[in-house]
Order: C-alpha cells, then sequence, then structure tokens
C-alpha cells in the first residue's frame, strides 16, 4: 500500500492496474529497495499467482503481471555453510 500511496496510485481500481504499473513496482524493488533479481523475480511470481485468482474469480479480465519478463539470475552461487555455522 505505501508503494501505491508513493506513487499517488493508492485510488487506482485493481481493474486498472496496468503493465507500466507493474514494471514499475518490479525495477523499484531492485533500484529502491535493493532487492536481488531473484527476490523480484519472486514478487512477480506470487503477484502473477494473485492476478490469475482474481481472474478465476471473475473480479478482473487481465493479468499484467504476465506481461513482466524475468529477469536471469547471475552472480555468485550461494556459498555452502562450513560446519561450524551448521551446528
Amino acid at each position: 500500500l505505501s508503494w501505491l500511496e508513493k506513487n499517488n496510485l493508492h485510488k487506482l481500481t485493481i481493474g486498472n492496474f496496468q503493465f507500466s504499473h507493474c514494471k514499475q513496482f518490479l525495477n523499484d524493488l531492485i533500484i529502491e529497495h535493493r532487492l536481488t533479481i531473484k527476490t523480484r523475480n519472486n514478487y512477480k511470481t506470487d503477484l502473477t499467482l494473485l492476478w490469475n485468482l482474481l481472474i478465476e474469480d471473475e473480479i478482473i479480465k487481465e493479468n499484467p503481471w504476465k506481461l513482466c519478463q524475468w529477469l536471469k539470475v547471475t552472480g555468485i552461487p550461494f556459498k555452502k555453510h562450513t560446519e561450524s555455522v551448521q551446528q
């Protein structure tokens, strides 16, 4: 809700939430909140599923989150825990 208010979208109905809003939200996760690409992709997954439920319940007709692209996760893989960390 705070993101909607910050971007003056808090009065926007869910049916009018468009691809441009989705893209802006996902970009803000990385740029402003400094979250990882994997976390950004997880948000996209969750919101896509939520919008699909809204379609099934006939609340909305389209899912703008489906238009957002996945970003490729690159970089250093997770480090294995040492024995002292695993204990």
